[in-house]
């Protein structure tokens, strides 16, 4: 059997097709998305003004997927359904919504806070950085991945 990389234990590694841990285990992994491409007061279906808005500084994205005073309720709904696995994608307008290089800090901290409790509810996390929104620099993204 070919090794499995040493590492971090909750690192999810590929062997022979399969997810595997680092015990060479095979995982099944049963997941849901987790997302939201808008901010927090702009659902989704509507349009109006979306563009126009997001061009002069949109809103903040904090909040959004889920608010921290009900997030915990909905993870322990999708671990008591059986999901054990969370695509988490980050958008650049939501890191960059008030333009190129102006960071919401703020809303980096939200989302590390969303993994965490994910991180708590048992969940591995798909952490997927997304663009068909609006398109930014790569330097935003690392900033979040590296702080």
């Amino acid at each position: 059997m070919p090794r499995v990389p040493s590492g971090n234990p909750s690192f999810i590694h590929t062997l022979g097709g399969n997810f595997v841990d680092n015990a060479g285990r095979t995982l099944l992994l049963r997941g849901v998305n987790l997302l939201s491409k808008a901010p927090l007061h702009q659902p989704s279906q509507v349009l109006d003004g979306f563009w126009e808005a997001a061009e002069v500084g949109g809103e903040s994205f904090i909040g959004r997927p889920l608010s921290l005073d009900d997030v915990d309720e909905h993870l322990a709904r999708l671990r008591g359904w059986g999901f054990n696995m969370l695509r988490f994608p980050v958008t650049w307008e939501s890191l960059e919504h008030a333009g190129p290089e102006k960071y919401d800090y703020e809303f980096m901290d939200y989302t590390i806070e969303i993994l965490r409790k994910c991180k708590a509810h048992g969940f591995k996390v798909y952490l997927n950085p997304h663009q068909d929104t609006v398109s930014f620099p790569a330097k935003a993204l690392l900033l979040l991945l590296l702080s």
